[in-house]
């Protein structure tokens, strides 16, 4: 499991590339994957990066609980709250790569002719 989220870039450890799967989570590296998850991995890097550009990017989409310590153990009812939320937020898709000029983005959410897709929407096509 631990392979399969690197290689989706979810995680990336504990900044030496080592893990520790039997330990608990803290919030701010729950919230780090569940922004990873839903693409905007890349929008919190450019806003400060980790922790606090995804804490940003979290508070921002409303999965990041309120009135925690974000370096705190995760509480599984919390991680389960954030979850819910995440399932219907807009993916944010890369629609075009670029060296030179940077990646483009598409926040997939149905305006403007741009498909509705969230991780409900994904999982229920399946």
């Amino acid at each position: 499991f631990v392979a399969t989220a690197v290689d989706l870039r979810l995680v990336n450890g504990m900044g030496d590339g080592t893990f520790l799967p039997d330990e608990f989570i803290t919030y701010e590296q729950a919230i780090k994957m569940i922004v990873c998850t839903l693409g905007y991995g890349e929008d919190a890097e450019r806003k400060g990066g980790y922790p606090y550009g995804y804490i940003m990017v979290g508070t921002s989409l409303g999965i990041t609980p309120n009135d925690v310590s974000v370096s705190d153990s995760a509480d599984r009812g919390e991680i389960m709250i954030m979850l819910s939320k995440a399932l219907d937020i807009p993916l944010m898709v890369m629609t075009s790569f670029s060296v030179t000029d940077g990646n483009k983005y598409t926040i997939m959410n149905g305006k403007n002719g741009v498909e509705y897709r969230t991780l409900r929407t994904m999982l229920e096509a399946e």
